[in-house]
């Protein structure tokens, strides 16, 4: 990006597949990319040629309008915005690298989901285990007859565990749960 309007004079393949292949060489980027200009990445360019200082942003968020009338599509990038400097010492541009990480960032998501919920179901089933030990303590007060009795309670558990799982946790019939439950 050159100039103090930043216009383009150089976009690779992967930037264009980023704003969906529109034609940007020779435009000032709040012509070429609109939907950026209230994002912030124009202020964030005109800082850079300001203070001569490169910024580097990690998993940022845009929206981009990647085919024409499509909603705003929200990315994720890491990129470097570094001044260009002329022999004078003066900022003429920015050079702008980076790449897409939305890919990323999605999976992570993702995967904090499924461990959030792991905690949950582990936190839940914790619970389970220990109303199921004093259930068994109150009515068996022997340390064999409770070792026995709980251990049939904590593997008709287990069981009850291994019918949500085949299904997905999507659920399980009702009577097959409680024949496995009340069997202890």
């Amino acid at each position: 990006l050159m100039g103090d309007e930043l216009t383009f004079t150089l976009a690779n393949h992967a930037y264009q597949q980023l704003i969906g292949h529109r034609p940007v060489i020779g435009l000032p980027v709040r012509d070429a990319l609109p939907e950026v200009g209230n994002q912030g990445f124009v202020s964030l360019l005109k800082t850079v040629m300001s203070e001569r200082e490169p910024f580097i942003g990690r998993s940022i968020g845009v929206r981009l309008q990647r085919t024409p009338d499509a909603a705003l599509e929200q990315r994720y990038l890491d990129f470097i915005y570094q001044p260009i400097l002329g022999a004078d010492g003066t900022c003429i541009g920015v050079f702008v690298e980076g790449a897409d990480v939305t890919d990323r960032i999605l999976a992570e998501r993702q995967q904090k989901l499924l461990l959030d919920e792991l905690n949950h179901r582990v936190k839940n089933t914790l619970a389970n285990v220990q109303s199921i030990a004093a259930q068994t303590l109150r009515s068996n007060p022997d340390p064999e007859a409770f070792r026995q009795t709980f251990e049939a309670r904590i593997l008709a558990l287990s069981a009850t565990h291994d019918i949500l799982t085949a299904s997905n946790w999507r659920g399980a019939q009702l009577r097959d749960v409680l024949a496995i439950e009340f069997g202890p």
